[in-house]
């Protein structure tokens, strides 16, 4: 199993730092966590009822960094893991509700070494073909009901 630590300063310097820059710091709060091993460089969840209220935190975010890896990192490598974690964060602000989307686009690191850009091209493309399919499909319910409606 997987332990559980405090995050470096540095890197929970560098997390605020992102997290007040998008302006999510105004809506929840944003914890840090150091584990020894997982899957994902940084994995965003939000902490469950119990959590909130042993911390006496509610609204919060939990960033789970596996810090021996991401110590590794260049600045700028970790910048970018970072931040594009963060964009997984959202707030809606109508419904007062914290949202953690799930990363859109999933490819091999063996796929990427062969076909490169081409390849993380095409699955943006499936991205987006699969966003403009969703619109497509919600138009056509509200025109069916707008016809019923109308009958």
């Amino acid at each position: 199993m997987a332990k559980l630590s405090k995050v470096s300063q540095e890197t929970q310097n560098l997390v605020d730092e992102y997290v007040s820059e998008v302006g999510l710091d105004n809506f929840m709060n944003v914890k840090c966590l150091s584990i020894t091993k997982q899957k994902q460089i940084v994995k965003v969840a939000r902490a469950n009822a119990t959590t909130e209220f042993y911390t006496q935190s509610p609204d919060t975010v939990i960033l789970y960094i596996y810090e021996a890896v991401f110590d590794r990192l260049t600045d700028r490598q970790k910048e970018l893991v970072l931040k594009d974690s963060i964009a997984q964060i959202y707030f809606d602000t109508e419904k007062d509700k914290i949202t953690i989307t799930q990363p859109q686009i999933c490819m091999t690191v063996g796929g990427r070494q062969k076909w490169g850009e081409e390849l993380a091209d095409t699955l943006e493309a499936c991205v987006l073909i699969q966003e403009q399919l969703e619109e497509e499909e919600k138009e056509r319910k509200a025109a069916e009901r707008e016809a019923k409606k109308k009958k």
